[in-house]
């Protein structure tokens, strides 16, 4: 089974702090020169300051998690124009993983003007299966988002599996002009 990010960042810091201690060890006991006792010296200082770094990011990020910061997305995909129909590719299932879908949003950063009405949804790309509530977008502000997710309460939530695509469908276009928007998609890989 092939570590996680965290658990390969703990291995390093565990792998670094044996290799001071073994230095620390030989140093105590072999006779070297000023020189070669200094540098060894400066060398293990810079090893110390990497393990400080790499435990900072893991303390932050065990906290973020903690604290329910971390949500991030599987797929975002900016310049979407609610002006033209069809599809846009959000995520292409890589080989060996299924994606759970848990929902996604729509989102936009600049109001361009008033929006009204595009009708959109997320749809599996081999069978066109919704994999998400549809949703209608009315006007929204800047920086404002609409999320759209399946009833909590003891639903199974969409599959999409390995090689398949998942699309951001426009079925009815935005009449208004605030037209550009970014699609975060949110699940899981398993």
């Amino acid at each position: 089974m092939k570590p996680t990010p965290f658990q390969q960042a703990v291995m390093y810091c565990d792998q670094a702090i044996q290799s001071v201690t073994n230095t620390l060890n030989w140093l105590g006991t072999a006779q070297v020169s000023a020189p070669i006792y200094s540098a060894t010296i400066a060398a293990i200082i810079t090893v110390v300051n990497q393990i400080q770094t790499v435990i900072n990011v893991l303390v932050e990020t065990i906290q973020n998690q903690e604290a329910g910061y971390v949500i991030t997305p599987i797929a975002t995909v900016t310049n979407v124009n609610l002006h033209i129909l069809g599809a846009t590719a959000l995520y292409v299932v890589p080989a060996g993983k299924t994606l759970i879908v848990t929902g996604w949003t729509i989102r936009n950063a600049v109001q361009i003007g008033a929006g009204n009405n595009a009708v959109v949804n997320v749809q599996r790309l081999s069978d066109g299966a919704m994999l998400a509530p549809a949703g209608t977008i009315n006007t929204f502000a800047i920086n404002q988002a609409w999320q759209f997710m399946p009833a909590v309460g003891g639903i199974a939530y969409d599959t999409v599996a390995a090689g398949d695509t998942v699309n951001f469908v426009v079925v009815g276009k935005d009449t208004g002009t605030e037209n550009i928007v970014t699609v975060d998609l949110l699940g899981y890989i398993m």
